[in-house]
This record gives structure tokens, sequence and C-alpha cells, in this order.
């Protein structure tokens, strides 16, 4: 529900609550509140009447519905109409008809219902003839499956199945108008239907370029994201450093770091290939690992020495003397002196 509240002033300016435009003269007085109904005695006090009135803002042209007192007697013409509130509070509201009941003498002739004049015919809907159909169609099914399930809440007496009947037919009534207002869609020609699918395709072509661009988009927001993480991280880890590195361990460092740069370098399709960013930062993670974990001084340290491949000359074993397993080589330009 929507409510607002208005200062006394903004109320009197309006003409509340017994100074409003009739809505007939409404262009005449467009600083004036537009009063649509009233409602008197919807509650009573001692000395006052409770009252409602349904009006029409000046400003946005919403309908609201808002409470005020009346005194009940000539000593009591003083009263406050707003109750000595400061802010006047409003609830929006709408027009819903309802069913009413009448009382008719036993045994006389019950008069036939008529359509009352508040029954308003659906819009016709704007679109395609197809469109239309299906609306047509979807209002009529739920027509039908309203009187053939009529809810729990109905109970078996004279006045719920009346007033179920009368919904029914306020249903079908406005399904008749919308028949007549509408346009129908026999006798499409194969010309109709043609143009009807190329409507179709290109809405879906048009659809289809602007996904594209977006996803191209997000690919490229995404590599720029990782591309400041990744030099945020190497920002942190040298600040993090301090003490100096084991040539060694830079150098291989270096290595894992430079092969992530050139694996982020490659022409990256993230749905057929998306094992090439996981490789890049497993090897920058590594390169973080060696970069922070404990190193032994560099006098302290003894390289293997043992050459790894007769018949790459130059290409030695990095890891500590007297290591078990595989040897790690390293490239002559990395090699420590």
């Amino acid at each position: 529900m929507s409510t607002r509240a208005i200062t006394r002033d903004q109320a009197a300016a309006w003409g509340l609550p017994d100074d409003l435009a009739d809505p007939a003269d409404d262009p005449k007085h467009p600083s004036l509140a537009v009063e649509l109904a009233r409602i008197e005695d919807t509650g009573r006090r001692r000395w006052a009447s409770e009252n409602d009135l349904v009006f029409r803002a000046p400003d946005d042209g919403r309908t609201y519905r808002v409470t005020y007192f009346q005194g009940l007697t000539e000593t009591q013409e003083d009263h406050d109409v707003w109750n000595d509130e400061r802010e006047i509070k409003l609830t929006e509201v709408k027009p819903v008809n309802v069913f009413t009941v009448e009382w008719h003498r036993a045994g006389g002739k019950t008069p036939p219902a008529t359509p009352d004049g508040d029954t308003k015919a659906t819009p016709a809907p704007t679109g395609d003839q197809f469109t239309e159909a299906a609306i047509r169609r979807g209002a009529y099914l739920d027509a039908a499956n309203a009187l053939a399930d009529p809810g729990p809440s109905v109970c078996d007496c004279e006045r719920c199945a009346a007033c179920a009947l009368h919904q029914a037919s306020q249903q079908l009534r406005r399904l008749a108008d919308h028949y007549t207002t509408a346009e129908q869609p026999a006798g499409l020609t194969w010309e109709a239907r043609a143009d009807h699918a190329i409507r179709l395709y290109a809405r879906t072509a048009i659809e289809l370029e602007d996904t594209k661009a977006v996803a191209a988009r997000l690919r490229a927001e995404r590599a720029e994201l990782i591309r400041q993480r990744d030099r945020i991280a190497d920002d942190t880890i040298k600040a993090l450093i301090t003490k100096e590195q084991h040539p060694a361990v830079a150098a291989t460092a270096q290595a894992y770091r430079a092969a992530a740069d050139e694996i982020n370098a490659l022409p990256q399709d993230y749905e057929t290939d998306p094992g090439r960013g996981n490789a890049a930062e497993y090897l920058r993670r590594r390169a973080t690992e060696l970069e922070t974990a404990e190193q032994p001084p560099a006098d302290e340290y003894r390289y293997c020495g043992a050459t790894v491949d007769e018949g790459e000359k130059g290409y030695h074993c990095a890891r500590p003397d007297g290591h078990k397993g595989p040897h790690a080589p390293i490239a002559p330009d990395l090699a420590p002196e």
C-alpha cells in the first residue's frame, strides 16, 4: 500500500477537505484537488464524526483517501478537522467493482441481472495478430478455469453461488468486449506469416549480437581485473620481502612469473580452453611461495651441480647438494655464480 504525508498548509492549498474542485471544473482549477467520493460517518467519537474523502491530487494526479473529523453539534464547530495532527497521512487507492446483496420480498419475482455501468472493456492489445490470438486464448482459458474450480472458500449457500455467477458473468462480458475490439487472426496469408517470422528472426539476431557484445566486454573487464590483481600481488610481495634472496630462488620465481605472463599473453577462449588461466595462476602462486619461504643464507647454500642433460651443456641441477629425487635444471644465464 502506497502512502504519503502532506503538511496542513499543503492540504489547505489543495482545498481539503471542503473546498475541492468538481471533476467537471477540473481544468479551471489546476491547483485544487478533485473530489471523487465522500463517505461520511465511517467512525464516530464522542463529539466528532469520522469521514473519508477520496480525491485526485493536483501534483502527481494519483488518487488518495484521507480521513477528517467534523463536529457533531454547534458547539463543536471549531473542532480541528485533522485531529490536531502536524502531518496528514494519505493512502493511495483505486476503484474496484464489488458485489453487494439486495433484499427483496419473499415469494416475489427476482429481477434479472443487468450489466453494471462500471464494467469496462479490456483494451485491445497491441502487437501482431499471433500475439493477440494467444492473449485471447489465455483469457478464455482463465474464464473456463474460474467456472470449473470455484475455490475452497465458496460455501454451499445461495449468496456465494450468486457471487460466483456474477463474477463469471463479468469476466465473460469483458471477454466478449475484447472479442469485438481485437483484430482477429483468421484468414492469415503466407505473406503475413512470413513477415511475422522475419520480425522474430531479426529480433533474435539483434538480441544475439547484443549478448555477444556484453560477453566480450565482460571478458575484457575480467582480463583487466586479473592484470590488476597480479600487479597488486607483485607490488605487495616486493614490499614484504626485505632480506636478500638467494639468486637461485629469485631466478626460479622470475622464470615462473615470465611463464605466467606468456600464458596470459596468448589469445584465450575460456569456453574451449579454461585451463590456461588456471595454469598462469598456479605459476604465480608458486613464485610467491618461493619468494616468501624461509631461505638459507647464500654462503651456506651448496648446489648439486650435476649435469642434467649431456646434450645441453651448461644445464646443471640447482637443487641443494645431497637432495633426493630428480634434478632441477636451470639455464646458464640464470645460474648463480
